[in-house]
């Protein structure tokens, strides 16, 4: 940890002190004597007090918060105070803090921030319950008055933080102001940062988190966060911004692949402050924009939520006006439908509507509005992208002025009188939420466009909100709520593609009653080719539905029969999914035991044998069988054709894959068992036997895979485990088909998909297959799914079949991308099993060379070396099991480790940066370049030097690297930072250049050949490469950066903005991007542009850095300050 500046520490303590706290709550506060006894009070309520410690550094503060401390120590127990004789940064003084500190678990208590009573206990508990997770954080509601306590808060808006993903904590700080963490973590990776002024915290969350801890999101409000201008975030909104991309370049693990772009800064996804109207502060000078901004972020709900507020305060309505209803209408691609619907809300006979039509990056529709907005009720607002129908809905709620908000979709309508009829309920009742009946049309198309084929009476249940928990009976369309809702319980969940209305309705049924109305007010289309709202994303509804259900799990436990409800209705969308496929009536007769899945395509000749085989050999237990043909081309449809009714066939028109394939096969089963079998199999007598007296007499066990044989009689599949770079492969493949081993039953992580058994519950409960992979690695992420569920997954060897292994053509050719997909799903968790599974049987693999060079030989383990592999079986385990902090102690001696280059490469590679042991990874190295020499390891140790300032030591090795291999990728890849570094930029360029070309990194190449081209002033070539770079990486950020520094150092203003205003349109939520390109219009002499852009960060980042002098410069036409460094 980094040591704060050494003086004599005199720590003042309560009498009475709790001799080992659970919970350390950390306070270091200057200038906050206001805050003080606040702070106090709020920490001495919470209800884990008599576990908990409230240790303070005053760090040299003017005011006088020590008076207030000392009278609180006299009084109370369990705090601990220290005032330093000068100010110290906010990370070295918490870094004081947790040396004093002695909690298991840390908080940062802000001084100006306040805790729900229970806020930290419950923290804490989550913890417990869940050692595996580093950190937990909670929801928080905002308020901008000083002192509230959590039950009389004046609250303006709420941040409600995403479930933790770590890519995602890469783009935004989603953790929050109050999270809980285990202190160990300082233990393991350091203090905070003291480089860091306003953004320490964050660097520390990713620095843990790229070494692969996970944090926990509880999803409720636990605490109070004060928005003040003040605060060291705002007062350095430049600052914070700059550092969080700095932690972002630091600590992105190079394994994960690209870096996203930033998704704005910690302060851009808070409320924006309330002002009197939305124009106040603004030079007189500025006209105010006649529309609103097309780039309002349509994810920052929050962000805008006060700034419509005030809008709606200042529009002066008269008590004797109706309120005013906000209609929200997403549109995309439907112009022919999108003029009835416009119509129809402007047609109400309700008098106070305005429309808000976002256009969700689709064809121009402005046309279309103009010509039916005659009274000006109508703004329209364009996305530069297609998002979704979640992301449209909340940028239009964004800009909502209304107390009542209402939706419809571009294709359905309303009735004259519905929102006079749902608004008049919730102003007599005063009620949140109401909702009417609506009628469902079925639509056809006819050679003259559409034509109403239908009219069915539905959602005409009365309302229960416990089977609002089972499925979705109300539209949106029908549904009508107050707006200040939505700061209560959010928007809408854009991760959803379905069911995200559903999504919203449970929220706000857990807050609200809901009103009803019981008449039709509106209508809703239905079209089944797919282009209508209700039936065009249909194929997703099952998996969303078990995320539903899963999602609000805490509200449905507890409630007679509704689990079961659930299950039932899932069963039935599965089915309903299969809507448009040809689908034999159902048999009378009763459910099999096994339900046979075949997907087919081509080689008729393979599914003739294969179900010649089935028909011969499978006895003992009932199964149906489903074939599923992705449309094959050769004879396949007439043998299909010759079938009996005992075989059932669902046809697509196209190759769906195999995944695919399978998810309809199993939609219609009927079997408790799903068997699926490739057609390039034949089953020997006692093979479906053998699976299913596995899965009867061991109901743990949720996957049962077979022993398969090439057809010579070696071993083809005896199970999966996965090498030291995550790779999953058949272990003891080409190897006897008698070998003992392969003959003994075991549990493992994963069995092929060529036959396997899977219970239909676990199927349906992990959602089929991930129909993401195309034809290879979706039965290895099922498996993965199934026993993260908490099945189990066992090979069984008295299962056999032959398996004529990859006769369909091009059956590998999507590997690459699968596998990539495979890594970025599983990144987090510890695969690696095959020393574990292998010293089992006696043996492991050592890397030899062969006569065509290294290869991995299956080899007994000698007794003498034992130990040594049992240290590497164990650090696989406890990684799996229990994370990788757990394999630190087996990382202490790198010399106790086998002498085997693939086991110390992945100990150094993987698990030492992963244990929060990043200096232990040298030892290996080094041990490695002791058994022989390696290019990953002199690449290793070099970047270690280079971050270490050894310029000498980097040049050793990497000169070592390329002196045995001149055209190593890597090692040029580093010497090329080495010459940047020494500003040898020439050099740099040319090795920059060599590794692109040899296949390193193309991306860090490109920007280090830029780089090097602005370091020796060639900015017109440095121009060329950060715009193409661009141009293939628009989403870059820091691409962006680079061509913005080479741009303004050749003043290319003209050039630079049109790549500025994609960014914009593509990052609207980023104001540094927007501020850089308003200061290219000024340049360019743009000022009306200039303004636009201005305007719309006043109302999107109103704490922005730049505001003031852009304000200035739009006053006197001269270009700001620099919008990039070295403009």
């Amino acid at each position: 940890m980094d040591a704060p500046r050494e003086f004599p520490e005199v720590w003042e303590r309560s009498r009475s002190f709790v001799e080992k706290p659970i919970l350390s709550a950390l306070c270091f506060v200057y200038g906050a004597e206001r805050f003080m006894r606040g702070l106090l009070d709020d920490l001495l309520a919470q209800t884990i007090l008599p576990r908990m410690e409230i240790v303070i550094v005053d760090t040299g503060s003017p005011t006088d918060e020590a008076s207030i401390v000392r009278e609180y120590i006299a009084r109370h127990p369990n705090i601990a105070y220290l005032r330093t004789p000068e100010r110290e940064t906010t990370t070295s003084a918490a870094n004081r803090c947790i040396t004093a500190a002695r909690g298991k678990y840390l908080t940062l208590a802000c001084a100006d921030d306040r805790h729900r009573r229970d806020a930290l206990e419950r923290l804490v508990d989550v913890l417990e319950r869940n050692p595996r997770h580093a950190l937990a954080y909670a929801d928080v509601a905002v308020t901008d008055t000083e002192n509230e306590t959590a039950d009389r808060a004046r609250v303006v808006g709420h941040l409600r933080w995403p479930d933790f993903d770590p890519v995602r904590l890469f783009q935004v700080c989603a953790v929050g102001p109050q999270p809980v963490y285990q202190r160990r973590l300082h233990e393991q990776y350091g203090g905070y940062d003291p480089n860091y002024v306003t953004a320490g915290d964050y660097e520390f969350w990713l620095r843990v988190v790229s070494r692969g801890e996970t944090f926990v999101h509880v999803p409720e409000v636990l605490g109070i966060y004060l928005r003040s201008q003040g605060s060291n975030e705002h007062a350095n909104q430049g600052l914070s911004i700059a550092e969080s991309e700095k932690a972002r370049i630091v600590h992105w693990p190079d394994a994960w692949g690209t870096r996203p772009a930033p998704d704005g800064c910690y302060l851009t996804l808070l409320p924006a402050p309330v002002p009197t109207s939305l124009n106040a502060e603004i030079p007189a000078h500025l006209p105010e924009p006649a529309v609103a901004s097309a780039a309002a972020p349509p994810t920052a709900l929050s962000t805008l939520a006060s700034a419509a507020a005030a809008a709606r305060a200042s529009a002066g309505a008269t008590g004797t006006e109706p309120p005013l209803v906000s209609v929200v209408m997403p549109t995309y691609e439907r112009p022919e439908f999108l003029a009835r619907a416009v119509k129809s809300v402007l047609a109400q006979t309700y008098p106070n509507v305005e429309l808000i039509v976002v256009n969700d990056g689709g064809c121009p529709v402005d046309d279309v509005l103009r010509a039916l907005d005659r009274d000006g009720r109508v703004t329209s607002v364009r996305l530069g992208r297609n998002r979704n129908r979640s992301a449209a809905r909340n940028a239009a709620i964004a800009l909502a002025r209304g107390k009542y908000v209402a939706y419809l979709d571009d294709d359905d309508w309303y009735l004259p009188s519905h929102l006079e009829r749902l608004v008049g309920l919730l102003e007599r009742t005063g009620g949140a939420v109401a909702y009417g009946f609506a009628e469902r049309i079925t639509e056809e198309k006819r050679s003259d466009g559409w034509a109403q084929t239908a009219v069915t009476p539905v959602y005409r249940m009365p309302y229960r909100r416990e089977l609002l928990l089972v499925g979705n009976y109300i539209p949106m369309p029908c549904l009508v709520h107050r707006r200040d809702c939505l700061d209560v319980v959010g928007g809408f969940d854009e991760d959803l593609m379905t069911h995200e209305d559903w999504d919203l309705l449970i929220r706000l049924s857990a807050r609200w009653p809901f009103e009803q109305l019981e008449e039709a007010t509106c209508c809703f289309s239905w079209r089944h080719d797919g282009s209508s709202t209700t039936s065009r994303h249909r194929d997703d509804f099952p998996r969303t539905l078990q995320l539903i259900y899963e999602r609000y799990a805490h509200l449905a436990s507890g409630i007679p029969g509704l689990v079961e409800a659930q299950q039932r209705e899932l069963d039935g969308a599965k089915s309903r999914a299969l809507d448009g496929f040809e689908q034999p009536a159902a048999t009378a007769s009763a459910a099999p035991d096994c339900s046979i899945v075949i997907p087919l395509y081509n080689r008729a000749d393979l599914t003739r044998q294969c179900l010649t085989a089935l028909a011969e050999v499978t006895d003992g237990v009932s199964a149906e069988i489903i074939l599923v043909d992705n449309a094959s081309s050769d004879e396949t449809p007439q043998l299909l054709a010759e079938l009996g009714s005992g075989v059932r066939v669902i046809r697509n028109e196209t190759n769906l894959g195999f995944a695919k394939a399978c998810n309809q096969g199993a939609a219609v089963a009927r079997g408790r068992y799903l068997v699926f079998l490739n057609n390039d199999t034949v089953p020997l007598r006692g093979w479906l036997q053998a699976l299913v007296a596995v899965a009867d007499s061991r109901p743990e066990v949720s996957v049962v895979g077979s022993k398969l044989l090439y057809p010579d009689g070696t071993l083809q599949h005896a199970g999966v485990i996965f090498d030291h770079q995550s790779r999953p492969y058949h272990f003891y493949s080409h190897l006897p088909g008698d070998f003992v081993p392969a003959n003994r039953p075991r549990e493992l992580q994963v069995v092929t998909g060529a036959c396997m058994l899977v219970r239909a519950d676990a199927f349906r409960a992990a959602s089929g297959f991930d129909e993401g992979f195309l034809n290879s690695f979706e039965d290895v992420d099922l498996c993965l799914r199934i026993r993260e569920r908490g099945g189990r997954v066992v090979y069984e060897p008295k299962s056999v079949l032959f398996h004529l292994e990859s006769q369909t053509a091009g059956r590998h050719a999507n590997d690459p991308a699968n596998g990539r997909r495979l890594a970025r799903r599983w990144k987090h968790v510890s695969l690696p099993d095959q020393t574990r599974t292998l010293l089992e049987d006696g043996f492991v693999l050592r890397l030899a060379q062969l006569d065509d060079g290294p290869s991995a030989v299956l080899d007994h383990v000698r007794d003498e070396e034992r130990a040594a592999w049992q240290l590497v079986a164990d650090a696989e385990r406890r990684a799996a099991e229990s994370g990788f902090a757990a394999t630190a102690p087996l990382l202490a001696d790198a010399d106790a480790w086998p002498a085997d280059p693939g086991v110390l490469a992945w100990a150094a590679q993987e698990l030492c940066p992963r244990a929060g042991m990043a200096e232990r990874a040298i030892a290996f190295w080094e041990r490695l370049l002791a058994c022989e020499e390696s290019s990953a390891a002199r690449a290793a140790l070099a970047k270690h030097a280079l971050e270490h300032g050894d310029l000498t030591g980097a040049e050793q090795h990497v000169t070592m690297l390329l002196t045995r291999r001149p055209d190593d990728a890597r090692g040029l890849l580093v010497r090329g930072v080495l010459e940047l570094q020494r500003q040898n930029f020439a050099v740099a360029r040319d090795a920059f250049a060599r590794a692109r070309a040899g296949g390193a990194d193309e991306r860090k190449c490109t920007i280090g050949i830029g780089m090097a081209a602005l370091g020796a002033g060639a900015n017109e070539d440095a121009w060329h490469v950060f715009s193409d770079l661009v141009r293939e990486r628009p989403d870059d950020a820091e691409a962006v950066h680079w061509l913005l520094r080479a741009g303004c150092a050749l003043e290319r203003w003209q050039g630079l903005r049109p790549f500025l205003e994609e960014s914009v349109a593509r990052a609207p939520r980023d104001p540094s991007l927007r501020f850089a390109l308003a200061g290219i219009h000024v340049r360019l002499g743009d000022l009306d542009s200039a303004r636009t852009e201005y305007h719309t960060l006043r109302q999107t980042a109103p704490a922005f850095d730049g505001l003031e002098s852009l304000a200035s410069a739009l006053s006197n036409g001269v270009a700001p300050p620099p919008a990039a460094p070295g403009c």
